[in-house]
């Protein structure tokens, strides 16, 4: 087996341990994610940065994922497109990866449908002249 130079394995742990510390709840929610992600055969760099960008999320919704409402995320979306220290490919993490979690966590699914929660959600891509929906 070779070793990961990045020492994404370790930076999961990091992440997890951070996150647990913080909501226990939410952690047990992003764990079953991981699994989720694991079973699709999502590499690790990926499932890495999702660990790291649902933990930011958690933290600046201040709310738990499964508590939080339709207004929850547009406030927080909103305090992350005004925000002059984000750069357009953090935004457009941001609501990529919001859309996919939440349908993942209302649909049990990593594809089809979005729930009416994150269906709004538009994120345009910061090379192309297209939105993702």
């Amino acid at each position: 087996m070779v070793k990961d130079l990045y020492n994404r394995e370790e930076g999961i742990l990091r992440q997890k341990q951070k996150f647990r510390e913080e909501c226990e709840e939410c952690f047990k929610v992003v764990e079953n994610f991981e699994k989720a992600l694991t079973l699709n055969k999502y590499a690790i760099g990926r499932i890495l940065k999702y660990w790291s960008i649902l933990r930011r999320i958690h933290r600046l919704m201040g709310v738990c994922f499964k508590d939080a409402k339709k207004e929850d995320i547009e406030r927080f979306l909103l305090n992350v497109e005004r925000n002059p220290n984000y750069s357009e490919w953090s935004k457009y993490d941001f609501r990529t990866i919001t859309k996919f979690f939440y349908r993942w966590l209302f649909y049990g699914s990593l594809e089809g449908e979005y729930p009416d929660i994150v269906k709004w959600i538009k994120a345009k891509n910061p090379t192309a002249n297209y939105y993702v929906y």
